[in-house]
């Protein structure tokens, strides 16, 4: 679905704030502000990143932390 159709569906449905929200970003991104992220401390479910399972998980499985092996 392309941004024009959902901008088109939200504004059928009375969804303005989303209409606003869209328009911004792209305004933001045709004037050159560059994206700005939200603090990765800050989750909607209030867990930290440390309680956040999905980030121990991958964590793991790239080994962070673990001793480089020797290539030789």
């Amino acid at each position: 679905m392309y941004a024009s159709e959902i901008y088109a569906a939200a504004w059928a449905k009375g969804n303005h704030s989303l209409c606003f929200e869209m328009r911004k970003y792209a305004d933001d991104r045709l004037l050159g502000k560059p994206f700005t992220a939200e603090n990765p401390t800050k989750t909607k479910t209030g867990e930290t990143l440390k309680e956040d399972s999905r980030l121990q998980d991958a964590l793991k499985t790239l080994n962070v932390g673990a001793p480089a092996k020797s290539v030789m």
